[in-house]
């Protein structure tokens, strides 16, 4: 949830899923990213979040009442220093949520208690904005309203 700039929408699509098809709703909170700041790092772009970006994704996530919420790549979590492990800035974070957070807000619902009040119809084009592989095919070419699923996103998001 930490990797695209509308993770709302994505969250949405997929407790829609999750309910449509009666499954559990699973949310990953990936370290991997672009960024290098002042925080622990193993290497270039991981963890590519800052410590605040993690605390709010790790919220925002469970806000959602998931079955499950995890952590990919929890290694950064921890490190090595006189011959013991110590938490970095992330395992802080962790902690503080895990027992902190959590316990101090408990949830009155479900994920799948969730019911809709917008839906989005899309004429599947199988584009997402790539009009060069309309269809998985790099030889036609979608027209410009097929990026409108884009600025539907942008009106339900509140920008």
């Amino acid at each position: 949830i930490m990797k695209e700039s509308f993770q709302p929408l994505q969250l949405g699509t997929a407790l829609g899923a999750a309910k449509q098809y009666g499954c559990p709703m699973w949310i990953c909170a990936d370290l991997w990213g672009p960024d290098i700041g002042h925080w622990f790092t193993r290497i270039s772009g991981f963890p590519g979040h800052s410590p605040q970006e993690f605390e709010s994704a790790l919220r925002m996530g469970y806000l959602m009442a998931p079955t499950h919420l995890f952590t990919e790549n929890v290694d950064v979590l921890l490190h090595r220093m006189d011959n013991r492990f110590a938490l970095t800035e992330f395992g802080e974070v962790w902690e503080r949520f895990v027992k902190d957070y959590v316990p101090n807000h408990p949830l009155a619902w479900r994920h799948s208690q969730a019911d809709a009040d917008i839906a989005v119809i899309v004429s599947e084009d199988s584009n997402y904005g790539q009009n060069d592989r309309l269809y998985g095919n790099r030889e036609l070419a979608a027209p410009q309203t097929s990026a409108s699923l884009f600025a539907v996103w942008h009106l339900l998001s509140h920008g």
